[in-house]
């Protein structure tokens, strides 16, 4: 089957990642003049007008400074709940959670909120496929069924600090990657971070500062800056960029440097998928260019079975030119790149990128993996409301 991630579920145009891929960021040169990074770049038709967002991004030039608690009050109302899909006991739990100092979560604290945050996850992409997930044949250890066949729920057993460890250290020893994993909500009031690494206890971090409106509206700001034509050869986006690395990663930043972190999985909440993680910046670089980077649905939607990729063939195809779309200049050297430097394969771009050409290619050779770069449309509900753009 073609290995093409279905893991962001957006009404928005996406480029098309595969997770269980590492991100080849090792190969990105540090630039004098920050360039866009073309991956995950998304197409956004309407400019942000918004006051309230250009207040913002004014103020991030002479406000860098990260606002962090070490005991998250989260929202009691009933309706802020509803609002991200937690239940009323997982919400308890959720309120239930301290942190001093940056002490690592307990064991019983760690259960609730991976369980909350799990719950959260799946139920979203629930509601947006129509299926429940729960029977769904994915598990986080050996991809069996969640539901065993006497119909108890594994999921939440499966779900723990020490199979995170497992599968974190497993793809370690298999990929020679230090991977860490992010789970980013976004609640009314703050910004929560939930940190999971190898050897570690999972570390719990909120941001005040960054409130679900601040947020979106920044990410919202950063995708009209990098997809806007007029701005192609401007800094415009790196405000914005600078931002959301102060609010998403700065605050986790010491942790991720003491675990010898390389490799980023982020679980993002509902809203932050489309978000073009690779564009953050630091002030001296881009995210990409220090980590590798990929989006999870969660840790329990995650097929953690690893399958070497270093002499794989690829099939990449593309179009940089559309008629009612706006145009992918980068696609032609996206093409190029994947196809003849990371990996060795064959390329069609514009006209050659047809859907009778694809299945043809697809009959010729089984390419285990097949990078497309075009727009496409990801619609709740069936399959075919969904569709790519040839």
């Amino acid at each position: 089957s073609i290995p093409i991630d279905n893991t962001l579920p957006q009404q928005s145009p996406q480029t098309l990642t595969n997770p269980s891929i590492p991100a080849a960021s090792n190969l990105v040169q540090p630039t004098t003049t920050p360039a866009i990074p073309t991956n995950n770049i998304l197409q956004f038709d309407n400019p942000i007008s918004n006051p309230t967002t250009t207040n913002i991004i004014q103020s991030i030039q002479s406000n860098s400074t990260i606002s962090t608690t070490n005991n998250p009050n989260l929202p009691n109302k009933k309706s802020d709940r509803q609002q991200i899909n937690i239940n009323t006991d997982t919400t308890t739990a959720l309120q239930n959670i301290n942190i001093i100092n940056n002490t690592p979560l307990t064991v019983a604290a760690n259960f609730q909120t991976l369980t909350a945050l799990e719950k959260n996850r799946n139920n979203s992409f629930t509601n947006y496929f129509g299926k429940d997930l729960s029977t769904q044949n994915i598990s986080i250890k050996n991809g069996g069924a969640l539901t065993d066949n006497f119909g108890e729920d594994l999921s939440t057993q499966n779900t723990s600090i020490k199979n995170i460890r497992e599968v974190l250290t497993d793809i370690a020893r298999e990929t020679g990657k230090n991977s860490a994993i992010i789970y980013v909500t976004a609640y009314p009031e703050e910004l929560q971070l939930v940190l999971y690494t190898p050897d570690s206890d999972p570390i719990l971090k909120t941001v005040p500062a960054a409130n679900r409106q601040q947020l979106m509206e920044v990410v919202l700001q950063l995708r009209f800056q990098v997809t806007t034509p007029s701005r192609r050869n401007t800094q415009s986006y790196l405000p914005p960029a600078q931002q959301l690395y102060n609010w998403l990663i700065r605050p986790i930043s010491a942790e991720l440097e003491a675990a010898n972190i390389d490799t980023l999985l982020f679980s993002m909440d509902e809203g932050l998928r489309t978000l073009p993680v690779a564009v953050l910046h630091d002030g001296q670089q881009f995210l990409v260019e220090k980590y590798s980077l990929s989006l999870i649905p969660s840790i329990s939607l995650m097929d953690t079975n690893y399958r070497p990729i270093q002499d794989t063939r690829v099939l990449a195809m593309g179009a940089s030119e559309f008629i009612e779309q706006n145009s992918l200049p980068a696609v032609p050297v996206e093409l190029e790149t994947i196809s003849q430097q990371l990996w060795q394969g064959s390329q069609f771009l514009n006209q050659d990128f047809t859907r009778n050409n694809l299945l043809t290619q697809r009959q010729n050779y089984p390419y285990p993996i097949i990078h497309l770069a075009t727009h496409a449309e990801f619609r709740p509900g069936a399959a075919s409301n969904s569709r790519l753009k040839y």
